[in-house]
Parts: structure tokens; C-alpha cells; sequence
């Protein structure tokens, strides 16, 4: 019976048109895709892993167990893990171990991150095809990568430097609907030094994606970020005042202008 296996393929990328500041562009329908260039391979890798003894899901939930280590082979905790298309997300203990419930035997990917990334679903592991099928248990390895390494791929091509912020955003309406396709744009400070520092003002704009999400790469993190939604008569504001963490999540709720 085969319990573990690799699969060998390609990343690849589209150079997309973007904003100074790194908005990113949508891009044209996949048909019409001209500029695709191989990024990375990589290698995405399955085993077999079993239930712990005892535990059928009749009665009882049934878990698996698992370990995340950084590149460098050391323990990961405090690591969100859970599996793609569900709802349970469980933490890493001090030693990276982590027990992961499951309704049916079956195949599921896993995927883990820290909780900034895992709140956008971006994972910071390879993911992980894991196979359900006997009463026994094995645990399931996951590498976390460095989050510029993440980062350069969640960013446009060739954006993201280590050491700018990066804000992750998404517009909604005031029911808490995806709004999508909204204008977004976005007002920053640059610093010049011209014998002295002086600052002025960068402006971009772009089109939040059909999910209603948008990147902004490549950020100052010593100045504040204004950005505004548009859409129809609709809009919505949000500011980054300081940079607590290289990645800031935001959510833009758009609404009618008030009468007067």
C-alpha cells in the first residue's frame, strides 16, 4: 500500500500592471493570459495518517495529530493549524505539537500559519494532502516558512521588499456582503531629503478583486496609510496610523452617504 508520496510541479506567475505603491491590478481572464512566467517549483508532498486508537467519530471526536517546525527543524508554537474547506482551527502547544478534530475517515489538506496570515487564509506551509483510512495514528509533519518568503508571493512580482508593511484588505457593505470590483485608492507620505527630510504625499489607486480583497505591498513602516472605497455612491474609509506588525488586516465597510 503506498503511505507516502511526493508530487513535483510548477508555480507560476503573471506580471501584472500595478501602482506605484503596489496595488495590485486584476488581472485579464486566464484564456487571455500571455505573460505567464514559472516563478518556483515545488514539491507537495501526502502521507497516511490514522485515528487514535479508541476514536471512530461515534461518540467520540475523532483527531489526528501533527507537528510544525520552522526551516531550521525547531518547534513552532503557537501556530494556527486547520484543514482547507473547514471550520476548525486549533493552536500549536510550546512544543508544536497540535490535535486536529475530523467528522470522517477521509482525504483533507492541512495548512498552518501565524494568526495575522491565517485570518486572510494565507498559509505559511506547504500544504498538505493527509489520507484518512485505519484506527492507528501518525502524526503529520508541516515546515513554516518565513513570512517575506510569503509575503513576495501574496505581493505583484518583484514588489515586496523585507522590512515594508503589507496590508490586506477586503470591502464590504454594511450588512457585512462582499462588495466587489470597488475603486480603491490610497494615500501614503514619502519621505525626500533634500538637505533636509521632507515628506510628501504618494496617491495610487486600483480595483479590489471580485471577492472584494486587494494587496498593498511595499509600505513605509514609519508613516501612516489612508485608503478609501468607492463603489457607486458607496464609500468607505480606512487608516493605518502605526505599524504595530508588517501586515495589517483591514476590513472597509462602504455605505451611503448620509442625507443632510
Amino acid at each position: 500500500m503506498i503511505d507516502r508520496w511526493t508530487i513535483h510541479s510548477v508555480i507560476l506567475a503573471v506580471d501584472e500592471e500595478i501602482s506605484p505603491n503596489g496595488v495590485k491590478k486584476r488581472a485579464p481572464p486566464r484564456p487571455s493570459l500571455s505573460n505567464v512566467r514559472l516563478l518556483a517549483y515545488q514539491d507537495v508532498g501526502g502521507e497516511v495518517t490514522f485515528l487514535d486508537p479508541g476514536k471512530t467519530g461515534l461518540g467520540e471526536t475523532a483527531v489526528f495529530t501533527g507537528i510544525v517546525v520552522d526551516t531550521l527543524g525547531r518547534r513552532a508554537p503557537g501556530i494556527r493549524v486547520w484543514i482547507r474547506d473547514g471550520k476548525d482551527t486549533v493552536v500549536t502547544a510550546w512544543d508544536g505539537t497540535f490535535r486536529m478534530p475530523f467528522s470522517a475517515s477521509g482525504r483533507y489538506v492541512v495548512l498552518a500559519s501565524d494568526s495575522t496570515l491565517a485570518m486572510q487564509g494565507i498559509a505559511r506551509t506547504v500544504p498538505k494532502a493527509v489520507n484518512i483510512v485505519d484506527p492507528k495514528n501518525t502524526d503529520v509533519w508541516l515546515t513554516l516558512y518565513p513570512r517575506s518568503a510569503v509575503l513576495a508571493l501574496t505581493c505583484p512580482p518583484k514588489v515586496y521588499k523585507p522590512g515594508t508593511g503589507v496590508a490586506v484588505a477586503q470591502v464590504v457593505d454594511g450588512q457585512g456582503a462582499i462588495v466587489p470590483r470597488a475603486r480603491v485608492d490610497v494615500e501614503a507620505r514619502q519621505a525626500v531629503v533634500v538637505g533636509d527630510t521632507l515628506y510628501q504625499p504618494r496617491r495610487s489607486s486600483g480595483i479590489a478583486g471580485d471577492d472584494g480583497r486587494f494587496v498593498i505591498c511595499n509600505a513605509a513602516l514609519d508613516q501612516p496609510m489612508f485608503i478609501r472605497a468607492t463603489t457607486g455612491t458607496k464609500t468607505g474609509v480606512a487608516a493605518i496610523m502605526e505599524w504595530k506588525d508588517d501586515v495589517q488586516v483591514l476590513t472597509i465597510v462602504v455605505k451611503a452617504p448620509q442625507p443632510p
